[in-house]
């Protein structure tokens, strides 16, 4: 293999290694169009793109076909190891991450008007 063919393959490599660490995670809803009255999981019609964030370093992001439990916590478990600390909304679709092992998983709760509580917060994935 040539040079510049084994160096695309090594950023490859380290660019699909898991994330460690603090990890934050949230779905967000993407439409070509405004649809009126209509918004977040309300909205049929949206594109859907979860995301993880290492604090601090790299980002995923994926096109996902709904925010169900199962569609979540499988692109998670596909990213994260279960040593990291997961911080999420209070959305339900990361209800049984600790089933999984994610021992440590910190939640804010964005409908009671909660955005951080101490050093658990996803206000860097829901700025990306």
């Amino acid at each position: 293999m040539s040079a510049i063919r084994l160096r695309i393959l090594e950023i490859s490599q380290l660019q699909s290694a898991p994330l460690v660490g603090q990890i934050e995670a949230d779905e967000s809803y993407f439409s070509v169009c405004h649809i009126r009255g209509k918004r977040s999981r309300d909205a049929k019609g949206k594109t859907v793109v979860f995301g993880l964030l290492k604090q601090d370093d790299k980002v995923y992001t994926k096109i996902a076909p709904d925010c169900k439990s199962v569609t979540l916590q499988g692109i998670i478990k596909d990213k994260a190891s279960i040593d990291n600390v997961i911080h999420s909304d209070g959305w339900r679709g990361y209800n049984k991450l600790v089933d999984f092992g994610y021992k440590k998983h910190f939640r804010v709760h964005h409908s009671k008007n909660e955005f951080a509580r101490g050093n658990s917060h996803i206000n860097g994935i829901e700025s990306f």
